[in-house]
């Protein structure tokens, strides 16, 4: 295996070499990587120190109920991107089992074949499943947050960060008799705010969380329809008074 540093290493020997024998073959940050890759092989990067996965595959889809399934928006893998171990890694297909709360990766060996991997969870930093951006919340290292895994970023400031977390549950049914599996969400929304995590779902939870605020609070509706833009509106605002407080605290 090559590690970390010799794989950092060559990337910086490389990037030395003449811009303009560099720039015929990559141009981009994104390139760079995918290039090393593609001359070492994914079987010879950090990333492949994850483990096997055979996964449930076929038999997992099968066995679903109706249109169910255990994974994020789809059965099928995204191109995405991820850091895992201090390293990024680009144009990879990957799906998001929520069930099992694990990350499924499919790279390509020298031989063109597609080898199914589940990367070792602590050592994965954040992965981008299209425009969704997920982050290992063990980064944060909050105690006691009772919250881990993986979540999504749905806004982020200097002061408040608003999280999705991804969750399916599955229960049994017998369907004409097979045992199939319904999987339904189980998703919650969470801020970080002053190093701790705070669940919330309605006005109220954000008034209990910045109860300074209260007035400017109830002039925000929370709807089910449009939560997760609700709630961003609402932070935007928060944020703007908790800077103009800042300020004025500092002058």
């Amino acid at each position: 295996m090559i590690s970390k540093n010799i794989r950092t290493f060559i990337l910086i020997f490389f990037a030395l070499i003449s811009r303009l024998v560099w720039s015929q073959e990559v141009s981009t940050t994104a390139e760079i990587y995918n290039w090393f890759d593609a001359k070492v092989g994914p079987e010879n990067t950090a990333i492949f120190n994850g483990y096997l996965d055979t996964g449930d595959g076929f038999f997992e889809k099968n066995k679903s109920f109706k249109n169910t399934h255990r994974y994020f928006e789809s059965y099928d893998f995204f191109i995405g991107s991820l850091v895992y171990s201090g390293q990024p890694y680009f144009d990879l297909q990957l799906k998001y089992d929520l069930f099992e709360e694990e990350l499924l990766i499919h790279l390509k060996n020298r031989e063109g074949m597609l080898i199914p991997i589940q990367p070792i969870k602590n050592k994965v930093e954040r992965f981008f499943i299209g425009e969704n951006q997920f982050v290992n919340l063990n980064n944060y290292k909050i105690q006691g947050a009772g919250i881990n895994g993986f979540a999504e970023v749905l806004y982020e400031s200097p002061s408040i960060t608003l999280f999705k977390k991804h969750k399916k549950t599955r229960r049994s049914i017998v369907d004409d008799e097979r045992l199939l599996y319904k999987y339904k969400k189980a998703n919650f929304n969470f801020i970080l705010y002053e190093n701790r995590f705070y669940r919330v779902k309605n006005r109220s939870d954000f008034m209990s969380v910045f109860p300074k605020y209260k007035k400017e609070i109830k002039k925000y509706g929370i709807k089910k329809s449009s939560l997760d833009l609700d709630m961003i509106h609402l932070l935007e605002g928060l944020q703007i008074l908790i800077q103009t407080k800042t300020s004025e605290f500092e002058n």
